[in-house]
């Protein structure tokens, strides 16, 4: 392969050369040379292309992908200076977000902010299209301050960035010299511009999810404190209720058992006097007859029942049927204090 060279331009092309015998005259040679200038360039596209495709899917932040997509185009382009601008959604707003060659943030402490329709990023906004601009300082629609900014560059190159039919940023590159249209290589560009455009969707879908996680996160521990103060609020409730419950018992009982005990009570007195007078009685009968013959069989029942044993012991009964009346007295009194 051998690289022919004008006074006007060099392009790459293969040269066959052949030895041609003839009988009645001297041999030559012959050579066929094919421009293929046009491949060649197609395929340092094709491999740009592909080199941002993987350093756009290794790239962990917009930065880094920004600075793949400005340094191999430039580098492709051969032009010394890429913007890279995104949308700020709740402001509706152009912001440079990255320069290449790369400047530190330092220089971007306060990046610029444009609207649709101002300056350069706001028009290739406005356009919807790729454009390129031979003659940067012969449009209209640079702000004082691009001006003052792009002083000395001449050739634009802008891309629109969409993903999915929305918007989301524009890409552009500045050369120092006059450039013409070349149809191929704006074709090239713009491929590579909307790979941004779908890395930027993707970084974008990536942060809503987090940010989605994070207020699910954020939920989910709200809800949990939620739940935990219910359940406690609900064993409040509950105990409360028991207690409610209990009292409301407490004083079914003691309604239910005052009337019989008082009524005991009242009458336990009575019972005591009836047996005192009945044993006094008994005792009485049981000493006035034992000299009676007739009255021989009642003292042998008499003593057949142990009636000694229980003259003495029924008044112990009866004074203990009263302490136990008197214990479910206060029974009844301290269940109507737990009532209250």
């Amino acid at each position: 392969m051998s690289r022919i060279i004008s006074s006007i331009s060099a392009f790459f092309a293969p040269l066959t050369i052949s030895l041609i015998f003839l009988t009645c005259h001297p041999s030559f040679y012959e050579g066929i040379v094919q421009d293929i200038t046009d491949r060649r360039v197609l395929e340092q596209h094709l491999q740009t292309q592909y080199r941002v495709t993987d350093q756009l899917a290794r790239a962990l932040t917009l930065s880094q992908g920004s600075q793949v997509l400005l340094r191999e185009v430039g580098e492709l382009l051969g032009w010394p200076q890429g913007e890279a601008w995104l949308l700020r959604s709740p402001m509706n707003v152009l912001q440079e977000v990255d320069r290449w060659p790369h400047e530190p943030s330092n220089c971007l402490n306060k990046p610029p902010m444009v609207n649709q329709n101002e300056g350069l990023p706001g028009f290739i906004w406005s356009h919807g299209q790729p454009i390129w601009i031979t003659d940067l300082h012969q449009v209209s629609y640079l702000t004082r301050e691009e001006q003052v900014r792009y002083q000395g560059f001449k050739s634009v190159i802008g891309i629109p960035c969409c993903h999915n039919d929305r918007f989301v940023g524009v890409v552009l590159w500045l050369s120092k010299e006059k450039v013409e249209l070349e149809d191929s290589l704006l074709t090239a560009v713009q491929v590579m511009g909307q790979q941004f455009a779908q890395f930027v969707g993707r970084r974008h879908a990536e942060s809503n999810i987090r940010l989605s996680e994070t207020r699910f996160r954020s939920q989910a521990t709200e809800l949990k404190a939620a739940l935990n103060e219910l359940r406690s609020t609900q064993d409040i409730l509950i105990a409360q209720e028991k207690q409610a419950l209990f009292g409301q018992l407490a004083a079914d009982l003691t309604r239910e058992l005052v009337e019989p005990m008082d009524f005991a009570d009242r009458n336990l007195t009575h019972v005591e006097d009836y047996i005192s007078d009945l044993v006094a009685l008994l005792k009485l009968y049981r000493d006035k007859t034992k000299t009676m013959p007739d009255l021989l069989q009642v003292i042998e029942g008499a003593d057949a029942i142990d009636l000694d044993f229980l003259v003495q012991d029924f008044p112990k009964l009866a004074s203990s049927i009263h302490e136990c009346v008197q214990t479910i007295h206060r029974k009844i009194e301290a269940l109507s204090q737990a009532a209250i």
